[in-house]
């Protein structure tokens, strides 16, 4: 999600995004747990565990598409929410861009629109599955 905001300027990363990054996960955790809804009383540690996954899958600047399995299998314990959706268009739009399981070899437009997909596509879907 960074490179919607380092792109422009000229740079691919930026030297600090770890602290960036780090504060957003802390603070986007903090804006989930006290959004989301509490769950089934049976099982407590569900909604802090879901407010630091999805936090972290949200804000962290590293990200593959099997690590939105973190948050699918919580969400599996929780009841249904408004989080589900976002959640699995993030994962099918990243996982697009990785095309797991590809037998030969990628058709010749086919890498430039995945890479733009991969740097513009998936960044804004990740904004529009933050917390409001």
């Amino acid at each position: 999600m960074y490179q919607l905001f380092s792109r422009p300027f000229g740079h691919g990363h930026l030297p600090e995004l770890r602290y960036v990054a780090l504060a957003l996960l802390v603070g986007v955790g903090w804006l989930l747990l006290r959004r989301l809804p509490d769950g089934f009383p049976a099982r407590p540690a569900v909604r802090p565990t879901l407010a630091l996954s999805l936090a972290w899958l949200l804000v962290w600047p590293y990200q593959r598409p099997w690590y939105d399995a973190m948050a699918l299998c919580l969400l599996a314990l929780y009841p249904p929410s408004r989080l589900d959706w976002p959640i699995l268009a993030r994962l099918g739009t990243v996982s697009l861009c990785y095309l797991p399981g590809m037998p030969r070899m990628l058709p010749a437009g086919l890498p430039p629109v995945l890479h733009e997909a991969q740097i513009v596509a998936v960044p804004l879907i990740r904004l529009a599955t933050l917390p409001r």
